[in-house]
């Protein structure tokens, strides 16, 4: 499997650079060629959403986001979501390149899943909320990944929203008594989607730390406490009323260069990556007829 580990590093070497159509344009569409090259030797029907926003391009031209979608080529099971741009000056190595690589190598195994490359998420989400309006795949599951690349098992590099210890007592001595290493992925749905959260989970054993997120999260004031929770793409699927997961290192609770210029591929754990592909093609290849 070193193929493998390689491919993912080759992806976060080639695109390890600021993206985003604000100030990056030239390496934002770098990106989405790139994508469309691997989705092509895939043999999968590329598709584009394009989307107008309220941002401002370098020249005050209106910026127009542009979502990069890539067909099952089997009867689909799941869609696989990960955004493509990154905040200003951040080459994004974890955020969200980790995601994007650990995508492309999973759809590249799994006929039976769609692939989603939302733009804009670090502006609002944009993209994946233009998608799920869009009602495209919309009988389908989606798993959300959002920066899956960085693990580390020294003490106490694990940090967690303040509402944790109190929304989620039973994790929070989970993580107490592994004296709050940074060494697992957490699962994150809604009560709803528990038994495909579970087979996730136990295909990820004891690397995952599922969370049960109240659906309080979706409501404008009680929600505010629970405001981590939803700070990516999953939430733009939930809001309306969506089936998904979504599995992160916890971003800036656990990696100390989150949104910086440091975010680079040379900070990332490749062969935890490398299993996580290995564990999603597996979990993939047998989803439950109930959701296929």
């Amino acid at each position: 499997m070193r193929m493998l580990r390689e491919q993912l590093l080759r992806h976060i070497e080639t695109l390890c650079h600021p993206r985003n159509p604000i100030r990056h344009a030239q390496e934002w569409e770098a990106t989405q060629n790139y994508l469309v090259d691997q989705l092509n030797e895939m043999d999968r029907d590329v598709l584009f959403q394009d989307f107008s926003t309220d941002l401002a391009g370098p020249d005050d031209e209106p910026v127009i986001g542009r979502n990069v979608l890539g067909e099952a080529t089997e009867e689909a099971s799941l869609i696989i979501v990960a955004h493509y741009d990154t905040v200003d000056d951040s080459p994004g190595a974890d955020d969200n390149l980790s995601a994007v690589s650990v995508a492309l190598e999973v759809a590249r195994r799994c006929p039976n899943v769609h692939v989603l490359f939302p733009d804009l998420e670090e502006f609002g989400l944009q993209g994946s909320r233009h998608f799920v309006s869009s009602g495209k795949w919309s009988k389908l599951p989606a798993l959300v990944l959002e920066s899956v690349g960085y693990w580390t098992d020294s003490p106490n590099s694990q940090s967690f929203p303040e509402v944790f210890p109190v929304a989620f007592p039973r994790h929070f001595e989970w993580l107490k008594e592994r004296s709050f290493r940074g060494d697992f992925w957490a699962l994150l749905h809604l009560p709803v989607d528990r038994a495909l959260a579970d087979t996730l989970g136990e295909e990820l054993a004891d690397s995952a730390l599922s969370l049960v997120v109240p659906e309080a999260l979706l409501q404008q004031e009680e929600g505010q406490a629970l405001r981590d929770f939803g700070r990516s793409d999953h939430l733009a699927f939930w809001e309306r009323g969506r089936s998904c997961l979504m599995l992160t290192d916890s971003a800036n609770f656990r990696n100390p260069n989150y949104h910086l210029p440091s975010d680079t591929a040379d900070t990332l754990n490749l062969d935890e990556m490398e299993r996580l592909t290995e564990r999603l093609v597996s979990w993939c290849s047998t989803l439950p007829l109930a959701v296929r």
